[in-house]
C-alpha cells in the first residue's frame, strides 16, 4: 500500500501485478461480508474465464482505470463520519501525526457496486481492464 493508502482497480486488481486477483480486496464491494465475498470470486472466476476461452494470459489493471477507481472511491466516502475517528477497521491512530483515513470500501452500498462490475463484464465500460495475450 503506498502512502496515499490503497489504489485499486474495483478492489480486485492493482497496477503492475497481472494476474494477481484480491477478493475483498480494500475498494471493493462493503455489506454483508458473506454474500460480497461470493460476488467478489464470482467475477473475478468470471474474468478468468473469459481470458482462458480467448487464449489470453494476462490480465491486468490499467493506471488510468486504478486512478478513476481509487478516485471515485475516495469521493463516495469524503462525507462519511466513519473517516472522521480513529479505529481498528480504518487503520488510524490518533497518536500519529497527520495519520490520514483511507477508504478500504465502497460506501456507496454493495449493490451500487455489483451493479458497476457488472456492466464492465458485459463490456460496458473498456478502460481499466486488460485481458491480453503473453508478452
Amino acid at each position: 500500500m503506498g502512502k496515499d493508502g490503497p489504489q485499486t482497480y474495483l478492489g480486485f486488481l492493482v497496477q503492475g501485478f497481472p494476474n494477481m486477483f484480491m477478493a475483498m480486496g480494500p475498494h471493493s464491494g462493503l455489506g454483508n461480508y458473506t454474500r460480497t465475498a461470493e460476488y467478489s470470486v464470482e467475477w473475478i472466476t468470471g474474468v478468468i474465464r473469459h481470458a482462458v476461452e480467448k487464449d489470453f494470459t494476462r490480465v491486468a489493471a490499467t493506471s488510468e482505470g486504478v486512478r478513476d477507481w481509487t478516485d471515485y472511491v475516495l469521493g463516495l466516502g469524503e462525507d462519511l463520519l466513519m473517516n472522521e475517528i480513529g479505529s481498528w477497521m480504518t487503520g488510524v491512530n490518533n497518536n500519529v501525526e497527520g495519520k490520514r483515513c483511507p477508504d478500504y470500501g465502497v460506501s456507496g452500498g454493495h449493490p451500487a457496486f455489483r451493479e458497476h462490475c457488472d456492466e464492465i463484464a458485459e463490456g460496458g465500460q473498456k478502460t481499466g481492464l486488460q485481458v491480453m495475450p503473453s508478452v
